[in-house]
């Protein structure tokens, strides 16, 4: 018996979801070992609900232990150089455990007020009690270096405030006689002063998030109606970006599910097919999720956008199977053999397809920035997932449920709007055909023309630039920059390897030789090392004539400065500057930027006068040198990445279609629209990022499926129809209609991260969205003309090919 054609339309509106004909053969639905596997599945349906059942609360008892990870060296191998480097010196010198406390007063005589003054003695106070801070450093007891009848004291620069001018005056001029303090602690205009807070050293991120947290308490409590308080600094961040990624999750699943539950009534019109589909993406997500925690692997920008993305991707594979089932049961009595047609036919085209997801996201794993690996992975696994729950526990379900499942009888009307669509589908390709070559040169034109976008493609990534500029950190970030020499620090390492040899004035001279240098260097506003203590130091031991704010002249004097100040002064105060052995040193860099970009070039400024100058022996490190790091990965990677997945996807096309030239045909689409997306990044000037990095693999994984439908119906209609033109309008009016639904599907569900706290996410969504609508364009544009040109053998036989 010859094959016969079955509608995948009833009565049902065939919206969103992926609709297209099925070629069925009456003796042959299914080889016989499936047919026979899912008879088998179906005697055990309690059992395998029970087996879910089991699976999924274990993990969902897991999620608890989810953490998350906002560090700046999670993106790095914990092995590479930079990154056991950066541990090394924050061991030593204790970088980037503190975060920023700003005050400012605009009146006219600024922070020079007793009320401002008694507010930085408050927050001082309220910080110091915080569990896990070791000290905090604000005008409010500063270890004020001055001289005195024994030659030098350290005492504190106010412990109580007092309203009389000249005390004021007195204060404001012995900040005035140590430039280190301004732009450090002081803004040089007097408008505002810092309060750094440092916590224990090597603090896991649940510590500095409570210390975060507990100091924003401290502010709220302590605030007055002439100063403003604004926090920032890494760990501000860091803390940020934890806190924005529980709101995100909280914020944009319900908003994504809507969207599901909306584009799944639409399609059904009955609760069963909201409830299984998305019942699906629930038990992929929450195994994901769970998974994650069993392995201890933490969320960050990155992977907290699984939920969604799996939200979004995971219910195609159970639409499909329900809606033939809906098909199959409205046509005959025996709904059990319908449902084991539906498992054994279109679940096996579902988990063939479905393949070509799990390896598009599983070729993100050769990436060295290590969230973007972690995200193939688990996306991977949780498609996965969606599929194996697709293929049995939805059909277990079903099996259960199906006697009390009301049908409708089946109809051969389709709605307006499915009329419409396809009629416009049938013109566009039927035009597409007839100017092919108009066509052909069109898609050239636009490749090339992206093509050159995207060689202006650059890395960049600046931390504060992933929150929106409506945000708290971002404009504290902006005020920090303006009151003082910059949010951002570059640590600049001496290492001279042999113990008091930082004692040494030669030593000291060059480092403030190469101190000198890089504050010329652009969007620095300062710097501060050893160097300038000891500058202080010595003027204080001569009657503060400023004629001896320089380095001490000898060995000797030196080490009586550090003498003298270890005596009357707390030793810990120079931790950050110099090690125990005073062997190592640290100049710390200020930046107006954190640009990952800026900091590759400044390194190299840095590098080169040191070789021809200075000659120290020296590194550097800082969350821009991590985060360039990353950049290059993320630009290696995505090569790699690419042409992985393009491997991978190209050999399971050619094996699911049997064709190796089906393989370049169902590519070619994916390789004009990965060029577009490209092109968009550079001739828009947005940097690649580790968002924008991944969209061309992602949009390979998921993009294929509409090559796949596509060129699968066009074998389809290629033997019912009278002429390749036609064919390819009834491919257009059935497949096309189906990926035009599922591509607004997919791409409303990524649109939700438009509503994110974090600019790479909306990025990544908005490019996911954008990729989507022009993998389904291309897709129709494309293989229509290049089935009508080169007549390809897996379409069409020997004969059908030469004949038209």
């Amino acid at each position: 018996m010859t094959a016969r054609s079955i509608p995948f339309y009833t009565s049902l509106p065939p919206h969103v979801c992926s609709l297209h004909e099925f070629t069925v053969h009456p003796y042959r639905e299914g080889c016989v070992l499936i047919v026979s596997m899912t008879r088998w599945m179906l005697r055990y349906p309690k059992l395998i609900i029970l087996a879910f059942f089991l699976v999924t609360a274990f993990f969902a008892f897991e999620i608890k232990n989810l953490a998350i990870d906002p560090s700046v060296d999670i993106f790095v191998p914990a092995d590479h150089p930079e990154v056991v480097f950066f541990d090394e010196m924050r061991e030593v010198f204790g970088l980037f455990n503190f975060f920023i406390v700003g005050v400012v007063d605009e009146r006219e005589r600024g922070l020079y007020q007793p009320d401002t003054l008694e507010l930085v003695k408050e927050l001082s106070q309220a910080f110091e009690g915080i569990p896990g801070v070791t000290k905090v450093l604000s005008l409010y007891e500063f270890p004020y270096i001055e001289g005195d009848e024994e030659g030098m004291t350290v005492r504190p620069l106010y412990s109580e405030v007092s309203s009389d001018p000249a005390w004021l005056d007195s204060l404001e001029g012995k900040i005035q006689q140590w430039p280190m303090l301004l732009g450090n602690l002081v803004s040089r205009d007097g408008k505002a002063t810092a309060l750094l807070v440092r916590y224990e050293r090597g603090s896991p991120p649940e510590l500095r998030r409570s210390v975060y947290h507990s100091a924003m308490d401290a502010i709220d409590a302590a605030s007055k109606p002439h100063q403003e308080v604004f926090v920032a600094g890494m760990t501000a961040i860091e803390t940020c970006i934890s806190d924005s990624i529980i709101r995100d999750l909280q914020r944009l699943l319900p908003v994504v599910y809507f969207v599901v539950i909306l584009c799944l009534w639409l399609s059904f019109r009955r609760p069963l097919g909201v409830v299984l589909p998305l019942l699906t993406v629930i038990i992929s997500t929450i195994w994901t999720m769970g998974v994650m925690a069993l392995l201890e692997v933490p969320l960050n920008t990155l992977t907290s956008s699984l939920p969604i993305l799996l939200t979004a991707v995971g219910t195609a594979y159970t639409i499909h199977i329900l809606f033939y089932f809906l098909h199959r049961v409205s046509l005959t009595d025996n709904r059990e053999e319908a449902l084991v047609q539906a498992v054994s036919q279109v679940g096996t085209a579902v988990a063939m397809a479905g393949l070509t997801t799990v390896g598009g996201f599983a070729s993100l794993g050769v990436s060295d920035v290590v969230p973007i690996g972690h995200l193939g992975y688990f996306a991977a696994f949780g498609t996965w997932v969606a599929l194996i729950t697709s293929v049995t526990l939805i059909p277990a379900i079903l099996m259960l449920t199906m006697k009390r499942i009301r049908l409708r009888t089946a109809s051969s009307r389709k709605p307006a709007g499915s009329r419409r669509l396809e009629r416009f589908l049938r013109w566009y390709v039927r035009n597409m055909i007839r100017y092919r070559r108009i066509a052909y040169a069109v898609c050239a034109l636009l490749t090339i023309g992206f093509l050159v976008g995207g060689l202006r493609i650059y890395p960049e990534s600046d931390y504060i630039t992933q929150f929106k500029k409506s945000s708290y950190i971002y404009q504290s970030d902006q005020m920090i920059n303006r009151y003082f020499n910059g949010s951002s620090v570059l640590d600049i390492i001496v290492d001279m390897d042999e113990p008091d040899r930082m004692k040494d004035p030669d030593v000291l001279k060059r480092i403030e030789s190469l101190q000198r240098f890089v504050e010329t260097l652009p969007h620095v506003g300062g710097s501060i090392s050893i160097a300038d203590y000891l500058k202080r130091m010595n003027q204080a031991l001569h009657a503060d004539e400023t004629e001896y704010f320089r380095i001490p002249d000898t060995r000797e004097l030196v080490a009586q400065c550090l003498l003298l100040y270890s005596m009357s002064g707390d030793e810990s105060d120079l931790e950050e500057a110099i090690n125990d052995e005073y062997s190592m040193a640290c100049i710390a860099v200020s930046l107006r930027t954190g640009s990952t970009r800026y900091a590759g070039w400044m390194i190299q400024q840095i590098e080169e006068f040191n070789r021809e100058h200075t000659k120290l022996p020296i590194g550097m490190t800082a969350a821009m040198v991590i985060g360039k790091v990353t950049d290059e990965l993320t630009i290696r990677g995505q090569i790699e990445s690419i042409f992985a997945s393009t491997i991978v996807v190209f050999t399971l096309v050619a094996l699911i279609l049997r064709s190796f030239v089906g393989g370049i045909f169902a590519i070619l689409p994916l390789v004009v629209c990965i060029i577009i997306n490209f092109g968009i990044l550079g001739w828009w000037g947005i940097p690649l990022q580790t968002g924008t990095a991944i969209v061309a693999s992602i949009a390979l994984g998921i993009g294929i499926d509409y090559a796949i439908h596509y060129l699968n119906m066009s074998r389809i209609k290629a033997r019912e129809e009278e002429g390749i033109a036609s064919a390819q309008e009834a491919t257009s009016a059935t497949a096309g209609r189906a990926i035009v639904y599922n591509a607004n599907a997919v791409g409303l569900g990524f649109l939700v991260m438009a509503f994110s706290s974090f600019i790479g996410v909306i990025q990544f969504g908005m490019f996911i969205t954008l990729t989507m609508l022009t993998a389904s364009m291309a897709t129709l544009t494309l293989l229509p003309c290049l089935i009508y040109t080169f007549r390809p053998k897996f379409v069409l036989d020997r004969k059908r090919g030469r004949g038209q």
